[in-house]
């Protein structure tokens, strides 16, 4: 509990001062359904919304899963991160701490993790991601990534078209096994509207893991607005 709340207290703290913040955002994500890390929680229509600021060098973002259905909406889980990034030569590099605290009777409880991502523009743009849940889920999951524009004819331009492909491995992290975990396929589009950053998508998500992680089609929208103080 003294993590959570110094957590998120750290999180807030950055928010609620968001006035002198070089940038603060929001942003809803959605998708037909709540699949995390190749696992499908819950059934229903999965909703994220997010309030990021940054200052410096340093960010903090809080954010929740919502599935909704035909019978109810339910609140699964608030999130709370602390991070910061860095370029370095080619690289993009961010890193920070996650917390999770269930809401709702998922399989997953309240946990924390560390975690690193490091990117490096041009060619593909690959990536490596590194999770390591030091509570609850003690493990470790990492995925490798990649995403290559689209070009597309003139009167498209103002549409930027992406595909996307990753493969991921999971080490204990909220399971006994060990092994590879799943492995995407995907497009993405984007452009603006007025202020708004809109993102369509669409991802198969395919099982490494025979029934412990299920295949499923992904069909999503992000929605961004970003101010700078």
């Amino acid at each position: 509990m003294r993590k959570c709340s110094l957590l998120l207290a750290c999180a807030l703290t950055l928010i609620a001062s968001s006035a002198g913040a070089q940038t603060v955002s929001g942003s809803l994500d959605m998708a037909n359904r709540y699949l995390w890390r190749g696992v499908e929680q819950t059934d229903g229509i999965w909703f994220v919304p997010t309030v990021t600021a940054g200052r410096g060098w340093l960010s903090g973002a809080v954010s929740a899963d919502v599935t909704a259905t035909s019978q109810q909406v339910v609140l699964d889980n608030a999130n709370v991160t602390l991070g910061s990034s860095v370029e370095w030569r080619a690289l993009a590099i961010e890193g920070g701490v996650t917390g999770y605290y269930a809401m709702a009777s998922l399989e997953r409880g309240s946990s924390h993790e560390l975690f690193v991502v490091v990117s490096r523009a041009g060619l593909l743009t690959p990536s490596l991601e590194v999770y390591h849940d030091v509570q609850a889920g003690d493990g470790t999951y990492m995925r490798l990534g990649a995403e290559q524009p689209v070009p597309l004819p003139l009167p498209l331009r103002r549409v930027a078209l992406a595909a996307t492909a990753g493969i991921a491995y999971n080490r204990h992290q909220w399971t006994d096994r060990v092994g590879w975990n799943d492995a995407s396929l995907g497009v993405r589009a984007g452009w603006q509207a007025r202020r708004l950053d809109v993102s369509p998508y669409v991802l198969y998500s395919r099982s490494l893991a025979g029934r412990v992680v299920p295949s499923r089609v992904l069909f999503g929208v992000g929605i961004a607005t970003r101010t700078s103080a």
